[in-house]
């Protein structure tokens, strides 16, 4: 019982009106810059983990920051798959060019960006069976142009859903397992 009430006289003390002292702020960042995990620290000065996460944001020094996991947006990955399947750059250069941290992502962006291109080309290929066949069959020039048309609209597409996500904060996207709602 009196941890509970050191932990409350101790969380009194640190606060200056509504405010936390500078000094205390950047002793705790500096704690967990230098290894104190957060969930101690939450403990230790009684704060709750959205300050100390607002603290790491705008106290952390540099090096901390450089060390944190980096967030990329969907415009700037799908400009990179396309720098890169254009030819215009290989995987290191593009890691240069668009600041990315490591060329692992850019791989993995670049294999997912398959995927949809596979799942898309199946949707086609059932659409086809569909219609009656002509009697003519398409050129190989047809279908490449036809194929490259279609990559290049998809392409557009995405890069249009990702602008809108990003300017109105929406999920446009279809989020699998979601429930739908009830008419």
């Amino acid at each position: 019982m009196r941890i509970k009430i050191d932990q409350i006289e101790n969380r009194n003390s640190l606060k200056v009106g509504k405010l936390y002292d500078k000094s205390l702020i950047k002793q705790i960042v500096k704690e967990i810059e230098s290894g104190l995990p957060r969930q101690n620290a939450i403990k230790k000065y009684c704060l709750p983990k959205g300050t100390i996460d607002d603290w790491m944001l705008k106290y952390g020094s540099d090096e901390y920051h450089a060390t944190k996991r980096r967030v990329y947006s969907n415009t700037l990955k799908r400009q990179v798959v396309a720098a890169i399947k254009t030819n215009q750059m290989d995987y290191r250069e593009a890691k240069i060019s668009f600041n990315v941290k490591s060329i692992i992502s850019i791989r993995t962006w670049v294999n997912l960006s398959k995927e949809e291109n596979a799942d898309i080309c199946i949707l086609k290929s059932e659409m086809k069976a569909q219609e009656p066949k002509k009697n003519e069959e398409p050129t190989l020039e047809d279908i490449k142009s036809a194929l490259k048309l279609a990559e290049q609209k998809l392409e557009a597409l995405n890069t249009l859903i990702d602008i809108a996500e990003d300017k109105y904060k929406i999920n446009i996207r279809k989020k699998f397992g979601a429930k739908q709602p009830r008419k």
